[in-house]
């Protein structure tokens, strides 16, 4: 609410008008005591001319600063005339060479209204190519993305800022990391890979130079099933790293369907460990490559080797139960049938299994009687 006015108020309100008319220069001290009074009483267009005729005079930079804060300010929060303080500001950006930096931290907090999210974002993408340099102009928009992130989760808008972003500064971390994620929840997997492509040459050290690697070694396998761009990758950038690539490396042979090279790396696996758990997978895995080749005897040794590391392993006993089924077996079957009863999940699955155990039973019996 503005003061009440006196009549002694209102005579001075009438010289203040009447200085504000006037072509004269005042006093900073001066200055600034009349502008606090034509504020308090809201008589805004004195308020206006006297700022707009002191801010070219102004010597120094914090009295000038200090009248463009009090006219956007004024413009903005208490007449709600958003495009005048925005031009204003422009002009102030400008014409005090300002960072962003300094506009963040001094001006922002005293301009804007913190619960207008909108009006906020309105004001920050007016106003972002008045900075003079590309560096806070990126600064800015990086804001305004948190105003929209933020405050009001406008995807959309987001996502066009961060493209604006791109545009100035193509190696813009910020930005890179954004679309990939955004690229990645709408599965776009080549744009995935470009925006990979670009944060791995603009990385500043081996160590995110080698995790970026990967991450696209794995897009390029899993997702795109290209296996040599996978393996080219890994030799390219991860000859040096201590992050482990032999999965990769393991999955890309497998899909290539190189099934020695597949062996020796489990071979070099199981040299690496000591748990009987993990021998008995690398065995089940040995195991089927064998089976892939058409070496069914090592296969079948493997998957025996696998279910001696680890009893309790479903996969291996199902393997070697197929190949006594192709072998016909049999004896040796209704032990294994035996073993996945007590292995298997689910009441069916085992009723089912132990009827077959039985039928096999009782064929083994009707053939030793014979």
């Amino acid at each position: 609410m503005p003061n009440q006015t006196t009549s002694g108020s209102q005579e001075k309100i009438s010289a203040l008008i009447l200085k504000a008319k006037s072509k004269t220069l005042l006093a900073p001290l001066e200055l600034f005591e009349n502008l606090d009074i034509l504020e308090s009483y809201e008589c805004w267009v004195p308020f206006f001319k006297l700022i707009e005729r002191h801010i070219p005079s102004c010597e120094k930079r914090d009295d000038k600063l200090a009248l463009y804060k009090s006219y956007i300010r004024a413009q903005n929060l208490h007449c709600r005339r958003q495009k005048d303080a925005i031009s204003m500001c422009r002009k102030m950006i400008s014409d005090l060479k300002m960072t962003f930096k300094e506009f963040s931290i001094n001006i922002q907090p005293e301009i804007l209204d913190p619960t207008d999210p909108y009006g906020e974002a309105t004001f920050i993408k007016s106003i972002y190519k008045a900075f003079p340099n590309k560096k806070d102009r990126v600064a800015s928009l990086e804001n305004l993305c948190l105003v929209y992130h933020k405050k009001f989760h406008d995807e959309k808008s987001l996502a066009g800022t961060y493209d604006l972003i791109l545009s100035i500064d193509k190696t813009n971390i910020k930005a890179l990391k954004y679309f990939k994620v955004y690229y990645t929840q709408s599965e776009s997997w080549e744009s995935v890979v470009t925006v990979l492509e670009q944060l791995l040459r603009i990385a500043k050290n081996d160590d995110e130079k080698f995790r970026v690697a990967l991450e696209l070694a794995g897009i390029y396998l899993y997702q795109l099933q290209a296996p040599k761009k996978t393996l080219n990758i890994l030799d390219k950038f991860c000859t040096s790293s201590s992050l482990d690539t032999n999965t990769l490396k393991y999955d890309s042979y497998l899909q290539l369907r190189e099934w020695d090279k597949c062996l020796r790396l489990l071979d070099q696996a199981l040299s690496e460990v000591s748990e009987d758990h993990m021998r008995a997978s690398l065995y089940f895995r040995i195991g089927q490559i064998y089976k892939f080749k058409g070496n069914l005897e090592q296969a079948y040794k493997s998957h025996i080797k696998s279910s001696k590391f680890w009893p309790q392993l479903l996969e291996p006993i199902e393997e070697i139960a197929h190949m006594q089924v192709e072998q016909k077996n049999w004896h040796d079957l209704h032990i294994t049938l035996e073993k996945l009863v007590h292995l298997v999940q689910g009441e069916d699955q085992q009723l089912k299994l132990k009827s077959l155990k039985d039928v096999l039973e009782s064929c083994l019996k009707h053939v030793d009687q014979k």
